[in-house]
């Protein structure tokens, strides 16, 4: 109510609407796949209010939550890491078509130390059949879930090209550590447990038992695709972490209990997985530093970079 000019009050008219600025406001996305790849895309627009209805060509948003993920932290060559991956994948499965004639027809290490003696009385079951079978379904499981898991997420985050990138560095990490592995093994050619005690074929896979393949093959996955997961700066990298370890430490365990391995076997195994696993994608890193590369040589591989 006010007074009017002859002293009568009277209703006040109404307010009109006031048509000057308006903000758009975004709600967070429930989902958090979309508030990642929302928050890349929208990270360097400014935040802006919208100008008069009739002037604005049209509303400008306000920017999102800054998101972690960092699509540039890889540095990946298609063709270099192609070659790095298709040759030492080479060298890791070749040379299975071939064990006749590369393993030598004695075992080169034969007596196994104390702690293997201890830890295959402890561990090994008494049928070891279903345990080694378990870890011929884990070692095949590991890489591929945790494969499956980055490339939703990096696709989610970074479109089909990011993803693919994080596909080959992981792949990349475990045909390096695939490579070493068979070098090593068909070099030291030591006897498998269950050969040692008597219960042999006389075949070459008698005398591949050091080191691990499955547990060197499960661990460079997991360790990869985590440490991937986290230069990325994906939300679900400590999962990644804890979920690719887990099974791989139970791959290494299944080795052990399934006669297939000595515990130094798995150990070595998990250790070099472990560090190839690290390295590979380290490597790939965009950050500045010593800008060390893996380049392909005729001799095998060599590790380039600014010093």
């Amino acid at each position: 109510m006010r007074r009017g000019p002859a002293g009568t009050t009277g209703a006040s008219p109404p307010i009109e609407p006031d048509c000057g600025l308006e903000s758009q406001l975004f709600t967070k996305p429930d989902n958090l796949l979309t508030l990642i790849a929302l928050g890349a895309v929208l990270l360097a627009a400014p935040a802006a209010q919208m100008t008069r209805a009739e002037d604005a060509p049209a509303p400008a948003p306000n920017a999102s939550p800054a998101s972690s993920v960092d699509l540039t932290a890889l540095n990946v060559n298609w063709a270099v890491d192609g070659v790095i991956t298709g040759a030492t994948l080479a060298m890791w499965v070749l040379p299975e078509f071939f064990k006749n004639s590369l393993v030598p027809a004695e075992a080169r290490w034969y007596g196994p130390p104390g702690i293997d003696v201890s830890a295959r009385t402890a561990l090994v079951w008494s049928n070891p059949a279903p345990a080694a079978l378990t870890s011929d379904i884990l070692v095949a499981a590991v890489p591929l879930g945790l494969g499956l898991w980055d490339f939703l997420e990096a696709e989610a985050a970074g479109g089909f090209r990011t993803a693919a990138e994080d596909l080959l560095v992981i792949t990349e990490a475990m045909t390096v550590a695939g490579a070493l592995t068979t070098v090593v093994r068909y070099t030291s050619a030591r006897i498998r447990p269950f050969a040692y005690y008597g219960q042999g074929t006389g075949v070459p896979e008698d005398r591949l038992s050091f080191w691990s393949g499955h547990t060197t093959t499960a661990f460079s996955a997991a360790a990869s695709a985590g440490y991937v997961a986290q230069v990325r700066g994906y939300a679900s990298w400590p999962w990644v972490y804890a979920v690719g370890f887990t099974a791989a430490g139970a791959v290494s365990y299944f080795r052990v209990a399934g006669d297939k391995h000595w515990m130094t076997d798995v150990v070595v195994g998990a250790v070099v997985g472990t560090g190839v696993g690290f390295l590979v994608p380290w490597l790939h890193r965009s950050t500045p530093g010593l800008g060390l590369r893996l380049v392909p040589q005729l001799q095998g591989l060599a590790v380039a970079g600014r010093f």
